[in-house]
C-alpha cells in the first residue's frame, strides 16, 4: 500500500488505508506499507487504521520501489506516480481516483483497476468498499496463480531424462498476464469480476 500522493486532494485518508489492511490480513494476506520522504507521518496514522504497526518499506529509490512493486501481488495506490511505476512492473494495481478522471490518468496497462469518489473527492470513497474490492480482487489474482507442477511420473520422466539429478521446471504464467482486465464497481458499490479489455482502456 501507498497512501501518499504528492497533491493533497488526491490522498484517500490514510486511517482507511489501515482499515483495508485489516480485512486483507483477516483473510491470510500479507501487507506492507510505503511512504515517501515528506509523507513518512501518514504511516502511523495507516497504522492506527489497521489496529497494528503494519510492515513498512524503507525509504527506496525509484529503481528501488519498482523492484518492491513487482514482487508484490497487489498495489493499492492513490492516483499518483506509485500508480504508473506499479503499472509499469507489471503489478495488479488498485488505483483510488478523486478529481481527476481515471478514463484519461489511469495507466494504460495490463492488470490495473480502479474505484473513484461519486462526487470527484477521493475521500468520499467508503473503506468498506474499497476493502470489499481489494478483498475480492487479491482473491480472483490468487486463483489465477500458476499451479505448482503435481508430483507423479511427468516428474519422474524429468529426473529420468536429466540423468538421475531433480531438475527445477520452470512453467509459463497463463496467457491471461498478457491481457488487459478492468474491475467496475457499480453506485451501489457491487463488485464485478474482471472481464478482458482492450489495452488502451483502464
Amino acid at each position: 500500500m501507498h497512501p501518499g500522493a504528492g497533491k493533497e486532494s488526491n490522498r484517500w485518508p490514510a486511517e482507511r488505508f489501515g482499515e483495508v489492511a485489516r480485512s486483507l490480513r483477516a483473510v491470510g494476506h500479507r501487507v506492507a506499507v510505503c511512504a515517501g520522504p515528506n509523507e513518512r507521518s501518514l504511516l502511523p496514522r495507516v497504522d492506527a487504521g489497521s489496529g497494528t504497526e503494519l510492515p513498512r518499506l524503507p525509504e527506496l529509490s525509484i529503481h528501488g520501489l519498482g523492484g518492491a512493486l513487482a514482487d508484490a501481488d497487489l498495489a493499492i495506490v492513490n492516483d499518483t506516480g506509485v500508480l504508473h511505476l506499479a503499472a509499469a512492473v507489471g503489478t495488479a494495481t488498485l488505483g483510488l481516483f478523486g478529481p481527476t478522471d481515471p478514463a484519461i490518468w489511469c495507466p494504460a496497462a495490463p492488470r490495473v483497476w480502479t474505484l473513484r469518489g461519486s462526487d470527484g473527492h477521493v475521500a468520499t470513497l467508503p473503506a468498506d468498499r474499497v476493502a470489499r474490492a481489494a478483498v475480492e480482487l487479491a482473491a480472483y489474482l490468487q486463483e489465477q496463480r500458476p499451479r505448482p507442477p503435481r508430483r507423479g511420473r511427468a516428474r519422474a520422466d524429468a529426473v529420468a531424462a536429466a540423468g538421475g539429478f531433480v531438475v527445477r521446471i520452470a512453467f509459463r504464467a497463463p496467457n491471461w498476464l498478457g491481457d488487459a482486465v478492468m474491475a467496475t464497481v457499480s453506485a451501489a458499490g457491487a463488485y464485478a469480476a474482471p472481464t478482458p479489455t482492450p489495452r488502451s482502456t483502464c
